[in-house]
C-alpha cells in the first residue's frame, strides 16, 4: 500500500488528528503527534515500511526534526529529519496480531511555530513538524522477514574483518563486479583501473527500494518510451545527455555530446539498449558468476537490505557485496561475510557528486578481499 499524502490523493480516510489541510505534494504534520489508521487485508504479517518526508528546520536555530513511528501502541522506529529524506523500518508480525487495521502514532518532538522565528517574518503559528509526502507499508514476504532478522543479529554482533595481506594488487579481479547503482562511484573505479564493462546500473543511479521493485518484476516495461526523458540538466555548460527512466526511476550519463545527435533520436536507440542491458543483467543475477556491489552515503535499513538480498537470490545464487564507510584504519581496506551471500568492505570515504575525491586505494584494497572470500567460498562448494 502506496498513500500519497498531498490534496490530488483521496486521504481523508487515513488521516486521524494531527494534520493540516493536505497542500500540493504533501501534507504537515502538526502538533506533537499526527495519527494514521491504515486498514489492511491482515496484520497478523511482517510488514515493511517506508516514509518520505522533509522537515521544518531552521538553520543554527532547528538543525533537525525528530520523529518516533509507534505502531498499535508498540514502537518501531526513531529517525531525524535534517532534510528531505526517506526512511525505512519493519513492522514485526506480532505486533498487527488480528487486529483489522494498523494504528500509527508519528511522534514529533521538534514541532514548532514557524512565527517564532521572526527574521524569516512568517506569522505562521502553527506548530509544523514534517511535510511528509508519501507513506509506504508492503507485507513482507518468508524470506525477506527472516533475513531482515538475521542481518540485524548479524550487524549487532558486527566483529573486526579478517586482516589480509598487503600485497600488490593489480585490477583484473574487478571483471568479476557489477555495480548495482545508487551512482557511479564503483564505475569511476573500474575505470581509474582501466576496465569499462558494460552494465545496466554502471553509471546509473537508482534507489534501493526501486532496485528490489525492478528485480522482483523481471524489469518489466522498464525503457517505455513515453517514460523516458533524454535532458541536458539546466544551468549546464558542456555538459552530456542525461536520461530519466521513469518506470524504475534510473538516471544516467550517456557521456555523448548533446552537439552529436538530436535527442529523440538518442531517445530511440536508448530505449533498445536500456532493455537490452536489463536483459543482461538478470542472466548475470542468475548464473551467480559476479559480485554485486551496493553502496549508500547513508545506510540502508536492515529490512531494505534483506528484501534486496531477498530479490536477488528469487533469481540466482548471486553475492552481494555492501560498501560501507568506516574509517578505523583497523576495518577501511578489508571485508567479511556478514551473511552467506553478503559481503561487507569498509572503506574510509564514500563519495558524494560529483565524484572528485574517490577513496580508491580503500576501495581497491576492499573489493580485493571480498574477492579473495568469493573465491574460498566457490572453491569450497
Amino acid at each position: 500500500m502506496r498513500i500519497e499524502l498531498n490534496r490530488q490523493a483521496d486521504i481523508s480516510r487515513y488521516l486521524g488528528s494531527g494534520w493540516a489541510r493536505p497542500e500540493d505534494g504533501f501534507v504537515w504534520a502538526v502538533g506533537r503527534e499526527s495519527w494514521l489508521l491504515l486498514p489492511l487485508a491482515t496484520t497478523a504479517k511482517a510488514y515493511f515500511f517506508l516514509i518520505t518526508a522533509w522537515p521544518h528546520v531552521r538553520p543554527g536555530r532547528l538543525e533537525a526534526q525528530r520523529v518516533s513511528v509507534d505502531v498499535n501502541g508498540t514502537r518501531v522506529g526513531e529517525f531525524a529529519f535534517r532534510q528531505r529524506a526517506t526512511f525505512a523500518g519493519m513492522i514485526d508480525a506480532r505486533i498487527g496480531g488480528n487486529k483489522a487495521a494498523m494504528c500509527i502514532r508519528l511522534s514529533h518532538p521538534d514541532s514548532a511555530r514557524p512565527m517564532d522565528f521572526p527574521e524569516d517574518g512568517n506569522a505562521d503559528d502553527r506548530p509544523l513538524a514534517l511535510a511528509y509526502e508519501a507513506i509506504v507499508v508492503d507485507e513482507l514476504a518468508e524470506d525477506e522477514a527472516a533475513l531482515t532478522a538475521s542481518l540485524t543479529a548479524a550487524l549487532d554482533n558486527e566483529r573486526a574483518p579478517p586482516a589480509r595481506d598487503d600485497e600488490a594488487v593489480g585490477a583484473g579481479f574487478l571483471k568479476y563486479f557489477q555495480s548495482a547503482g545508487n551512482d557511479c562511484e564503483f564505475a569511476f573505479l573500474q575505470r581509474e583501473q582501466g576496465l569499462e564493462p558494460i552494465g545496466l546500473l554502471r553509471f546509473a543511479s537508482i534507489t534501493i527500494d526501486e532496485l528490489v521493485r525492478g528485480l522482483n518484476q523481471g524489469f518489466a516495461g522498464i525503457a517505455a518510451p513515453d517514460r523516458m526523458e533524454v535532458f541536458v540538466p539546466e544551468n549546464a555548460q558542456n555538459h552530456d545527455y542525461m536520461v530519466r527512466e521513469g518506470n524504475y526511476g534510473l538516471v544516467y550519463h550517456t557521456h555523448i555530446d548533446p552537439q552529436s545527435i538530436a535527442a529523440d533520436a538518442l531517445k530511440a536507440k536508448e530505449v533498445v539498449r536500456l532493455r537490452r542491458l536489463a536483459e543482461l543483467f538478470l542472466e548475470d543475477v542468475a548464473y551467480g558468476d559476479h559480485i554485486f556491489v551496493v553502496k549508500y552515503k547513508d545506510p540502508p535499513a536492515p529490512v531494505q537490505l534483506a528484501r534486496l538480498m531477498a530479490a536477488f537470490r528469487r533469481l540466482g545464487p548471486a553475492t552481494l557485496l555492501w560498501i560501507r564507510e568506516d574509517a578505523r584504519p583497523d576495518w577501511a581496506g578489508r571485508a567479511a561475510w556478514l551473511l552467506p551471500g553478503l559481503l561487507v568492505g569498509y572503506v574510509d570515504r564514500i563519495d558524494i557528486p560529483p565524484l572528485r575525491n574517490i577513496s580508491s586505494a580503500s576501495w581497491l584494497s576492499a573489493c580485493h578481499a571480498a574477492y579473495g572470500l568469493w573465491v574460498d567460498w566457490r572453491d569450497e562448494m
